[in-house]
């Protein structure tokens, strides 16, 4: 009798599962460590745009004020008292609805919570950690934020003028 050329179906499934096995132990071995400080630039661009959008809704003037010490962001008033904790502050005003006080006090930046692995370096907008927006949402300086991990770095930029806000390389 004779024997047919090719594999077998078990040859064929066998060496499919050893691929299979060196493929997920390449994948493994991938750094992700660009991906993770590009997206924490993101968020605190984000961030960023949040504050000015707050600033814009709540026609008050609100930043974010970057801690190099911590790596921790946090949403604040022109005179960088934290947001969160100035409710009777912000209620005694009385040019904010209830609905705007909630708005404001229910903001939290990405990075409140710091930005695992991720080091704020340096935080400098005209010699300031924070970045404050007037109440039609242009900021009070230019200046950037610069993010490491590892040997990596991005900076996230506000335009003085302007207020557009960028991811960049150093």
């Amino acid at each position: 009798m004779r024997r047919a050329h090719g594999f077998t179906l078990i040859e064929l499934l066998l060496v499919m599962l050893i691929l299979g096995i060196v493929a997920g132990m390449a994948v493994s071995n991938v750094d992700h460590s660009e991906l993770e400080l590009e997206t924490a630039a993101k968020q605190l661009a984000a961030d960023l745009v949040t504050a000015q959008g707050l600033a814009i809704k709540s026609r008050l003037p609100v930043g974010l004020a970057a801690d190099v010490k911590t790596s921790t962001t946090q949403f604040v008033l022109a005179d960088g008292t934290p947001i969160a904790g100035a409710e009777a502050r912000l209620r005694g005003l009385g040019t904010l609805t209830d609905l705007a006080v909630e708005r404001l006090l229910g903001a939290r930046p990405h990075g409140s919570a710091g930005f695992a692995r991720i080091r704020i370096a340096a935080a400098d907008f005209a010699g300031s950690p924070n970045l404050v927006f007037a109440a039609d949402g242009t900021p009070s300086a230019g200046g950037s934020i610069q993010l490491v991990l590892g040997g990596k770095s991005l900076q996230v930029r506000c335009a003085p003028s302007s207020g557009r806000i960028a991811v960049t390389a150093p």
